[in-house]
C-alpha cells in the first residue's frame, strides 16, 4: 500500500485538493488577494507558496535520489525539505483560499498519505546508506548548509519545475478568481 502511496501521492493530493477548490468555486468562496496588504491572509498564504515552491526547487537541486545521502543545502537542517516545500505550498494555499475545511483536508493528506511514506522511506535509506544517513548536529550543519552543491540538471532531471510552474500559475489563477468573485 505504502508502494502505491508514493508513486501515485503526488496524483492524489492533486486531486483532493482540486475538489475542495471545485467546491470553493461552486459555493463562490472567494480566495483572499495575495497583493492586498489590508489583510493578511493572501500575502501570507502567497509567501507560503513561494517559499514551499523555492525550498523544493533548492532541494531537488541537491539531491541525488538513491545514489548518495543528501547532507548539504537544505538537506544539512532539514530532514525532509522536499515535503516540508509541498506542506508549505499547500498551507499557503489554504490561507489564500480562506476555507478552514482545506486545512483539514491538509492535515488529513499529510496523516493518511505522507507520514507512512516518509517512514518507508526512512527505513529504505537507512538500510541503503546505514549510518551516512541522518541529521548533523546543528553548528556542523550550518557548514553545510552555506555549501548546498545545487545543480540546474538535478533540478531538471527531479521534474521540479513542474511544482514551481504549477504553483505560480495556481497563485495567478486564484489572483483571477478573486477578481472575477469580487
Amino acid at each position: 500500500m505504502t508502494e502505491f502511496l508514493t508513486r501515485n501521492r503526488i496524483r492524489f493530493s492533486f486531486l483532493f485538493f482540486a475538489l475542495f477548490i471545485i467546491a470553493d468555486v461552486i459555493e463562490k468562496r472567494v480566495p483572499y488577494d495575495i497583493f492586498d496588504f489590508g489583510n493578511i491572509w493572501g500575502p501570507a498564504g502567497g509567501v507560503l507558496v513561494l517559499a514551499g515552491a523555492f525550498l523544493r526547487s533548492w532541494s531537488a537541486g541537491v539531491i541525488k535520489k538513491n545514489k548518495e545521502p543528501a547532507d548539504t543545502g537544505p538537506y544539512a537542517l532539514l530532514r525532509h525539505p522536499l515535503y516540508t516545500g509541498s506542506f508549505l505550498i499547500a498551507v499557503g494555499f489554504c490561507a489564500v483560499i480562506g476555507d478552514i475545511r482545506n486545512f483539514f483536508a491538509v492535515a488529513f493528506i499529510v496523516a493518511a498519505i505522507y507520514i507512512p511514506i516518509i517512514k518507508s522511506e526512512e527505513k529504505f535509506l537507512k538500510g541503503k546508506f546505514g549510518a551516512k544517513y541522518g541529521m548533523r548536529p546543528f553548528p556542523a550543519a550550518l557548514k553545510y548548509f552555506f555549501n548546498p552543491k545545487w545543480s540546474f540538471s538535478h533540478w531538471l532531471r527531479n521534474r521540479e519545475y513542474n511544482t514551481f510552474t504549477m504553483s505560480i500559475i495556481m497563485l495567478a489563477l486564484l489572483k483571477i478568481l478573486n477578481g472575477i468573485l469580487s
